[in-house]
């Protein structure tokens, strides 16, 4: 992924974002050639000639870098990466009942995402939705309670990342069709797969060897992992995906004996006494 390809995903993200109920301006990511003061706000890679990129945010003047790289593909990655997985929890907002009522071809999008995201949706209305053209109404049958499991299992082949994630997180996908999305690109669609209770206990172990913390944080999570796993995870470099392990009602008590040697004293402090 290069800077133009990043440029138009953060666009595509920030146009559903804010149609489902959220800020549109929270996903702008800006390109410069020095660290910014006061011009330039929000998520900033800093590309200065020959390198290193820094990722980072920008804000009130300050520029407070997360991390430095040596290519302009890893900094793309890092920065699709924080901005795709902070995705969840948009939802639809209301939009002027007027606007429905006339159905003007101008709105026909608004109008097939206010219905798709009606409570009371019929399946029939959610089936011919997850074909509409429009991708936000896709994410948003993806993501709606009462779609059709079939629908959902054709919803998780979307082109769309949106749509995929959505899928993932749906208790209601097919467990086959959550096993076949083991191997996407996309972090938030492994984040929310490795989350889902749906998701086949066998695909687990290999989410948790994923290389993105999020992932594995959310695999250490679930109380469906097998205890051979929350063992390993109990040992995983990255404090926070141990941390959870603790937390995990599931773990046995060989992870919590390696939780109880952990260097991190908040790890070692989630480690649950034997007995």
């Amino acid at each position: 992924m290069l800077f133009s390809e990043l440029i138009a995903r953060t666009a595509r993200l920030a146009e559903v974002r804010a149609h489902l109920g959220g800020y549109r301006y929270g996903y702008a990511v800006s390109i410069v050639e020095s660290a910014p003061f006061n011009s330039t706000e929000g998520n900033v890679i800093v590309a200065p000639p020959g390198g290193p990129y820094q990722v980072g945010f920008s804000e009130r003047g300050g520029f407070s870098a997360r991390a430095e790289v040596a290519t302009e593909e890893e900094a793309c990655h890092i920065m699709w990466r924080t901005l795709s997985v902070s995705t969840p929890g948009a939802r639809p907002r209301p939009i002027d009942p007027e606007v429905l009522r006339k159905g003007k071809r101008r709105w026909a999008p608004y109008r097939a995402r206010f219905l798709a995201s009606d409570p009371a949706a019929s399946a029939r209305l959610l089936a011919r939705l997850g074909t509409h053209r429009d991708f936000g109404v896709r994410w948003v049958v993806a993501r709606h309670e009462t779609t059709p499991p079939e629908v959902l299992a054709a919803l998780t082949g979307d082109v769309e990342f949106g749509v995929r994630w959505g899928a993932a997180g749906n208790a209601h996908t097919p467990p086959e069709a959550l096993a076949g999305m083991v191997d996407d690109p996309e972090v938030a669609v492994g984040v929310n797969l490795a989350a889902n209770p749906q998701t086949p206990v066998w695909v687990l172990p290999l989410l948790a060897g994923s290389e993105e913390d999020a992932v594995r944080r959310e695999v250490a999570r679930n109380p469906h992992t097998p205890r051979a796993e929350l063992e390993r995870l109990a040992a995983d470099p990255e404090d926070s995906v141990a941390l959870w392990v603790g937390a995990n009602p599931s773990a046995p008590p060989a992870a919590q004996a390696v939780l109880a040697e952990h260097p991190s004293a908040p790890v070692r402090s989630f480690a649950q006494p034997p007995g």
